[in-house]
């Protein structure tokens, strides 16, 4: 006898005779309706071959549940930024006033488009329903040159950290690197001046920081907990004495 014809998968399922009987059958012709497991298979072959054939699935993608800067489930009522394409971005009223207040930044923060003057005055009606002591961005906004020179400061300060981080990466690199002890030494001293400097500036930009940066300096050089630095020819030693020192002076 001939061998059996292959299975039909996919699209060729559909187009095969008795693929299209059973789901006449199952679709209301006079043979009579087919029991609820066989209507299910019959629907998921067609299904699947739609697929195969090359139909597209529609996929959506809500990304307004959740508040964007805390992550925090969205509460009524909430804030709502529309862009000129009609793309939607969901607020809770009380994250995003804190934001534009702490940061005096008056942009929708995903998109980085202005927020508007009717903008902000909405935003300031649904606040006072929230929480009467949230402060008015339409306020803050009057209010600008203020928050342009915090933001000012704030530039300041993080270009001084970085250039002290960069510094610490060429001590850290001297300790386990330095082919003997003298060259070590001649080497870290070249690094403190330099790190002496940039520590003064960081001082009179602000008093605070340098106690804060220099206990996480220390963690750093020291290394992890399960994986400590390795102390080449003394000279982590060295370099721990110097930061804990500067901290002491910091306080």
């Amino acid at each position: 006898p001939p061998p059996p014809p292959p299975p039909l998968h996919g699209a060729a399922l559909l187009q095969s005779p008795a693929s299209r009987t059973k789901l006449c059958d199952v679709r209301g012709a006079p043979t009579g309706a087919a029991p609820d497991s066989e209507k299910m298979a019959v629907e998921e072959k067609l299904t699947l071959g739609a697929q195969e054939g090359g139909a597209s699935k529609k996929e959506v993608s809500d990304h307004s549940e959740r508040d964007p800067i805390t992550l925090e489930p969205l509460l009524a009522p909430w804030f709502e930024f529309r862009t000129k394409a009609d793309q939607v971005q969901r607020y809770n009223v009380a994250s995003l006033v804190r934001y534009i207040v702490s940061t005096g930044d008056f942009k929708e923060p995903t998109t980085r488009l202005p927020l508007t003057a009717d903008h902000l005055k909405e935003l300031d009606a649904l606040a006072s329903q929230v929480d009467s002591e949230l402060p008015s961005v339409v306020l803050a906004r009057s209010e600008e040159s203020k928050f342009l020179e915090q933001r000012q400061h704030r530039d300041l300060v993080e270009g001084i950290e970085r250039c002290l981080s960069e510094v610490l990466v060429a001590i850290m690199n001297v300790i386990d690197t330095a082919g003997n002890e003298e060259d070590g030494h001649l080497a870290l001293c070249s690094q403190f001046h330099e790190f002496d400097f940039y520590l003064g500036q960081l001082a009179e930009a602000d008093s605070t920081a340098p106690e804060r940066c220099l206990q996480q300096y220390v963690d750093l050089v020291l290394g992890p907990p399960n994986k400590r630095r390795k102390d080449n020819h003394g000279l982590a030693q060295v370099v721990l004495t110097f930061l804990k020192d500067k901290a002491k002076s910091a306080r």
